[in-house]
């Protein structure tokens, strides 16, 4: 219902006016031509505001605004479709398409522009991890498994370390390379308990080394995370930090919880 409203409003403000630099020019389509502005170049004259009424600069302002709005969100228009529309609203003309033609391709133009900006981001973030866990790899306490997990000892445990087939109680915090908080059992109040097989990866590796009582921060790798898929707040490709606190493991009966 969120997009649908969303994709909406977006026809709306298409139905209002989304005005490009050269659709709005002196010249164009919707601005009656001056007399010194005739002839090639037109679209590109510029003259002093004063020769445009209060309305006209208006329409001029709120036309740029509403665009560089839309382009900001990723979103690729065609310049001659758009100018058309505009057209056709502002002289009270009917659609040539139906109401559902135009959701159709107004949810097949949102579905592209999220697609390019997931798989943009994707991109960056596998590049930003790389970069970060060479450099995180160098500095003093931290250790790099053969997967590419990187974790530091905080406070080593006493106890028996957790096999694969164990459920662990847990106190966990986990952030994004920027320190932003996502998830926390220490917010919560409460430690979580679950299956060590049930949990990502970097998650299952890294509670098969520690002992119990002891605190790890580590370093999760996308392909040890959530990979290019994500997960609610995590993006694709994200680097995961988290400090875990080992507190006890528990009986193989204990029903696993979601991590």
């Amino acid at each position: 219902m969120q997009r649908a409203l969303r994709l909406w409003a977006i026809a709306g403000l298409l139905a209002l006016g989304l005005f490009g630099t050269g659709l709005f020019a002196p010249g164009g389509l919707l601005f009656g031509q001056p007399a010194s502005a005739a002839g090639a170049g037109a679209a590109d004259a510029v003259l002093p505001a004063e020769a445009y009424s209060d309305r006209e600069v208006a329409s001029y302002a709120l036309g740029r605004n509403v665009v560089a709005a839309i382009l900001e969100e990723g979103y690729e228009i065609d310049e001659t479709m758009l100018a058309r529309g505009i057209a056709d609203a502002l002289n009270g003309r009917e659609s040539p398409f139906t109401v559902e033609e135009l959701r159709e391709a107004l949810e097949a133009l949102h579905a592209e522009r999220n697609r390019r900006l997931w798989e943009g981001a994707a991109a960056w973030n596998l590049e930003y991890a790389a970069a970060f866990l060479e450099a995180n790899g160098k500095r003093d306490g931290v250790h790099v498994t053969e997967s590419g997990l990187q974790y530091e000892i905080i406070r080593p445990g006493s106890g028996k370390t957790p096999a694969a087939s164990d459920f662990v109680k847990v106190h966990y915090r986990g952030v994004f390379a920027d320190g932003l908080e996502f998830d926390s059992s220490y917010r919560r109040g409460v430690p979580s308990t679950f299956a060590v097989s049930d949990v990502i990866d970097g998650w299952s590796e890294a509670l098969q080394l520690m002992a119990a009582g002891a605190v790890w921060r580590i370093f999760v790798p996308p392909h040890l995370a959530y990979g290019e898929a994500g997960a609610g707040p995590i993006g694709p490709n994200e680097l995961l930090i988290f400090e875990i606190e080992l507190l006890e493991i528990e009986s193989p009966e204990v029903e696993s919880g979601d991590r």
